[in-house]
């Protein structure tokens, strides 16, 4: 039996770009890793058998979790299964990618129950496979996105705020907020930065210059309580606050603590709310 914590993340910021040949988008943003987690457990099974705290999480291949085993299987020339129990703290539908950090997690612990090599090429083509932001979490530390979001560059950001994640039991759909990003806007929005040349202490000290979400505008327009979330965590002293992916969590960055703390107890009694400190860093 192997476990893990498989991280949510936030987007500090989201650009939507150009739409590729391909049918997906390609996309700017900086993936950070958040304290809230699932914990995944593995032990073996001869089929492949999905159990979860949450009823709502679906079991069958339309798991990310149940794709990266049959992936595996597949690569490695294995018949053997797996029972994966997935303890659920990440909201399902919220932007935190969830269910694509579950799947990296399995991803790096089913070689090991099964006693398999795969190197770390083969298991990002994988990663990729199964969802565009799942690359991202087979890495330890925050990173730059470009691509689909499979195009990396990780960096260690030491973020010097608070952050606290509002998390509605309210879901956005994606393939809606994509949708109806590309009938809404006009024009396409440039990059900020460029692998070569992002200075990760130049962003923070101008963090706020940069805290776009693209996705805003349509999801605020059909969640006006996301909206008032926003403005709110704003109105409390966030230095930012942002809809992260498609939502519909809402985070806010504090840098004072007890401010943070206050913004917490506030909207806990309605919300999944989660509170990051200062510095942290994922240990996977």
């Amino acid at each position: 039996m192997l476990t893990g914590k498989a991280y949510a993340k936030i987007n500090l910021f989201l650009r939507i770009l150009d739409k590729r040949e391909d049918g997906f988008h390609n996309i700017e943003t900086i993936f950070h890793k958040i304290a809230l987690f699932d914990e995944i457990t593995i032990s073996p099974h001869y089929n492949i058998v999905i159990t979860s705290n949450n009823n709502q999480l679906p079991t069958d291949e339309k798991n990310f979790c149940y794709k990266a085993v049959l992936a595996l299987q597949n690569k490695l020339n294995i018949t053997q299964g797996v029972h994966i129990k997935i303890e659920k703290n990440i909201p399902i539908g919220s932007g935190l990618g969830g269910g694509s950090s579950d799947a990296a997690m399995v991803l790096k612990l089913l070689p090991q129950l099964w006693k398999s090599d795969i190197n770390n090429s083969e298991l990002n083509k994988i990663a990729l496979s199964i969802g565009s932001d799942v690359p991202y979490f087979l890495q330890k530390y925050s990173a730059y996105a470009t691509g689909r979001g499979e195009n990396l560059k990780s960096f260690l950001i030491n973020l010097p705020f608070w952050i606290v994640g509002i998390h509605p039991r309210s879901r956005v759909s994606t393939a809606w907020a994509y949708s109806n990003l590309s009938e809404s806007r006009k024009t396409i929005p440039n990059k900020f930065f460029e692998h070569s040349n992002i200075n990760i202490d130049n962003y923070i000290s101008n963090i706020s210059d940069f805290a776009i979400n693209d996705f805003e505008e349509v999801v605020f327009n059909q969640s006006p309580s996301l909206k008032n979330i926003k403005n709110d965590l704003l109105t409390r002293g966030a230095k930012v606050a942002l809809l992260s992916g498609t939502g519909s969590s809402v985070f806010g960055l504090f840098d004072n603590k007890e401010t943070a703390i206050e913004t917490q107890n506030f909207y806990k009694s309605n919300n999944i709310v989660s509170l990051t400190a200062p510095s942290f860093q994922a240990d996977n």
